[in-house]
């Protein structure tokens, strides 16, 4: 079995970056189930916090940089996709950080090692520790290394259409407080094999139309097709 120090030699290869302070890294390994007594450096919950802001930024610049044609409400729901506990955790499998958090031995006995939340936190932990050891670049560097290995942003954030209607909704509410509203236009086929044709409209003017074998589908397609199209930037639109 790899000794703890090897684990962390390795890792940080995997990690593309080395630490000045070896202590921070293994701070960020260190489940809080290890905690001793009051104790708050002796675990990496602190790291977790900072590491969460952390990549809130590095995300949000990453996205900004790379996606110039897409509006603020876009870019938001973007971000909330990369940073959330399903893309963090699938990331952390992706690293085998399961593999390297120490945490005792009931906490491994009730499956923490492998919880979405367990990976989660090492993540940002990381991200944090990379933090406090040399700033944002390399905290940056890290992070576009990591994505460059697992581009989990093509997976949770780009041409998400499951989300096309969520993505409207706040762009749209971002120029107006008016949530958009999907109208069935037509429905064809037999009972077994509908078609709808739904539009959504919003402040009284369409903005879109979409086709789906159930009215969900359709309205993520009528979603879609607005976000395309992008009516409300006319200037006369909202003009009564």
């Amino acid at each position: 079995m790899r000794s703890f120090g090897m684990k962390l030699t390795t890792l940080q290869d995997i990690l593309g970056y080395q630490f000045s302070d070896i202590k921070l890294l293994e701070r960020a390994l260190t489940h809080s189930s290890l905690k001793q007594g009051t104790n708050l450096q002796s675990y990496n919950q602190r790291l977790e916090f900072l590491g969460d802001a952390v990549i809130d930024l590095i995300v949000a610049e990453y996205l900004f940089t790379k996606y110039k044609d897409k509006a603020e409400g876009e870019l938001t729901q973007m971000r909330s996709h990369l940073v959330s506990k399903e893309a963090l955790s699938y990331l952390g499998r992706c690293l085998k950080l399961g593999e390297y958090v120490r945490m005792s031995s009931s906490a491994e006995r009730s499956g923490d090692r492998d919880r979405d939340s367990t990976l989660t936190d090492t993540v940002e932990a990381i991200l944090g520790a990379i933090y406090v050891d040399a700033g944002l670049e390399a905290s940056s560097k890290a992070w576009h290394s990591i994505l460059k290995e697992y581009p989990i942003d093509e997976r949770f954030s780009v041409s998400d259409e499951s989300n096309s209607k969520g993505v409207l909704q706040e762009t749209l509410q971002e120029i107006r407080a008016e949530s958009p509203k999907y109208k069935t236009l037509n429905i064809t086929g037999p009972d077994h094999d509908r078609i709808f044709t739904i539009e959504v409209n919003w402040c009284n003017q369409p903005l879109g139309q979409g086709t789906g074998n159930s009215k969900k589908a359709a309205e993520k397609a009528a979603a879609k097709d607005a976000l395309s199209r992008r009516l409300w930037e006319f200037p006369d639109f909202l003009i009564p």
